[in-house]
């Protein structure tokens, strides 16, 4: 059994493994017996399956160090290294055994002497080390090998590759960066030169528009409500658009939007666009936009801005029933012009459904609906009769739960509508919540 013991730690030694498979393929000995060896000398822990590299000790001579030993005292150094000439240890265990000392500070003092080093417990897979040295993931490895990133992961620990490992996957991390760079560079060099390229060759036509059509091309309409959309016209029609135009302009011809669109095939108004982003103007001129509101009216429509009521509820009050939408237009070019974004009621009042019942118009209560109401009210009370819920409901359109709920909150509604009439039309008392 001594001879076993011996011919197992020579060979873990000269072939520095640890590995029980690769021990009887250089020695012959049964598996038991490797195995008995390992555990004797601490080179093999059942409960790291074979994930770990162990340290041995090197055969190499030592020099006299003067000065402070870190974590260890001179003496202490001096018997190992006596130890080590004279028995010639293998092991950590043989040394623990010889000297008596701790573990730790035998392996400190092997570090500082550099006669450690460090075997796999298993046996070397080129390929995978091949791989390990490439600093390809553990992913990459594994579809290599045909195993999985956990096998991977084990065998990088077990044979002692990890920190060199870590440092290749660093090495081809910049390396990959460094040539991301380089192309982007060189896609740029080469960009800027057809670019360039592409200028020179407009400027020789002889059209002085052609420049624009470029600028256009790669600039592209820096305004956000054009984003991105315009800049996907192809350049071949962007260079017949600026010649047309200045072809009839040199002709003193004056084409149409629409005739421009039927030269070119870009969308007229879109036409418009790109001549306004290139300083130039349709022949005809610009449309100039008119608001249909006339001037009392967008004072007014500035005038309740601030408020919270809908711009279908101001329209209605401003007698503008049939287009409501003109006062919301309204409303979006005062928020466009820096005015703070006003948080709106929706509605005074919403009829419970039941569920899956989608919500009708009928089922919402606004500040126009209750106006009615009360008007409604008003006169029937001046010809001294009465209206039922259901009877205003049917009339107006709207849930009889809304007409009862205008009628019980007629205080604060009313007040509501009495301040929007006074601030529309300047001042003004009302002593009635309509027109």
């Amino acid at each position: 059994m001594k001879n076993d013991e011996r011919v197992v730690l020579k060979t873990v030694r000269r072939y520095k493994t640890a590995s029980n498979l690769e021990i009887r393929r250089r020695t012959g000995l049964g598996r038991d017996a490797i195995n008995y060896v390992l555990r004797k000398h601490e080179l093999y822990d059942r409960s790291h399956r074979n994930c770990v590299s162990v340290p041995i000790v090197l055969d190499g001579p030592y020099q006299e160090r003067q000065g402070q030993c870190g974590g260890y005292t001179k003496e202490q150094r001096n018997v190992v290294l006596e130890f080590i000439l004279a028995q010639d240890p293998i092991t950590i265990h043989q040394l623990k055994e010889g000297t008596g000392l701790e573990k730790e500070i035998l392996l400190s003092i092997l570090k500082d002497e550099q006669l450690v080093y460090l075997v796999p417990t298993q046996k070397r897979n080129p390929a995978m080390d091949l791989r390990i040295t490439a600093g390809d993931t553990l992913e990459e490895i594994g579809a290599a090998g045909k195993v999985t990133n956990e096998r991977v992961r084990q065998y990088v620990n077990a044979t002692g590759q990890h920190d060199y490992w870590m440092e290749q996957r660093k090495r081809r991390k910049a390396e990959k960066r460094e040539k991301k760079e380089n192309l982007c560079q060189v896609r740029q060099d080469l960009t800027n030169v057809l670019i360039s390229r592409a200028y020179q060759k407009a400027e020789e036509g002889g059209w002085k528009y052609r420049r624009k059509a470029l600028d256009y091309y790669y600039n592209g309409v820096k305004e956000k409500k054009y984003k991105t959309k315009d800049v996907s016209t192809p350049l071949e029609k962007l260079f017949t658009l600026f010649e047309v135009y200045e072809m009839a302009e040199h002709l003193n011809v004056k084409l149409s939007l629409k005739e421009m669109e039927e030269r070119t095939g870009i969308w007229f108004p879109l036409i418009s666009r790109i001549l306004k982003s290139k300083g130039l103007e349709p022949f005809y001129g610009a449309r100039e936009r008119i608001s249909p509101l006339s001037l009392e009216k967008s004072q007014a429509v500035e005038r309740v801005y601030g408020l919270e009521f809908t711009p279908h509820d101001v329209a209605y009050f401003l007698g503008l029933s049939k287009n409501p939408w003109v006062v919301g237009q309204h409303f979006v070019e005062i928020r466009r012009k820096g005015a703070v974004k006003i948080k709106r009621k929706k509605c005074l009042f919403q009829k419970g459904r039941q569920f899956g019942s989608g919500a009708q118009k009928s089922d919402y209560l606004f500040y126009r609906t209750a106006s009615q109401i009360y008007e409604l009210d008003d006169l029937a009370q001046e010809e001294k009769i009465s209206f039922s819920e259901g009877e205003v409901g049917r009339l107006l359109e709207i849930g009889s739960e809304c007409v009862d709920y205008a009628r019980k909150n007629r205080g604060w509604i009313e007040s509501d509508i009495k301040k929007l009439l006074k601030i529309i039309y300047s001042g003004k008392e009302w002593e009635k919540p309509y027109l």
